[in-house]
């Protein structure tokens, strides 16, 4: 069995902003700042990527190793679950092992320098930045 994530549609809503994702529980009403990479992240759970692939992508495209990268997605992956903005679905039809990564995701060229990835957690909108 295979466990994907995946975002909570009923609670989450969230939209790009730059190079940042601003991400809304609706039920709680706090607001999370998925920083560069972290959006990177997020993306490609979107897209339906494994662990593992999403890690491949993330040293296809920044300045770093394939174990530190897998580490650091696992700890965005832990604290996006503990905190409610993503959600397992099991999913006994998708083997890990046949999900591969996408070779045609960067050339190794022009790698971005690498920073780990962070989420900050608002309680209030105007904590944020909005509003005087």
């Amino acid at each position: 069995m295979f466990i994907m994530l995946e975002i909570p549609a009923e609670k989450i809503v969230w939209k790009k902003v730059e190079s940042e994702t601003v991400v809304l529980d609706t039920e709680t009403g706090i607001y999370y700042v998925l920083d560069e990479l972290s959006s990177f992240i997020w993306e490609r759970i979107l897209l339906r990527k494994s662990t593992n692939q999403i890690a491949h992508d993330v040293v296809s495209h920044y300045e770093i190793d394939l174990a530190q990268a897998i580490t650091d997605v696992d700890q965005f992956l832990d604290q996006s679950l503990k905190e409610g903005i993503l959600c397992s679905n099991e999913n006994s039809d998708t083997q890990e092992e046949n999900l591969k990564p996408n070779g045609n995701i960067g050339n190794g060229s022009s790698k971005k320098p690498y920073t780990v990835p962070t989420i900050k957690k608002f309680d209030d909108i105007l904590q944020w930045g909005f509003g005087s």
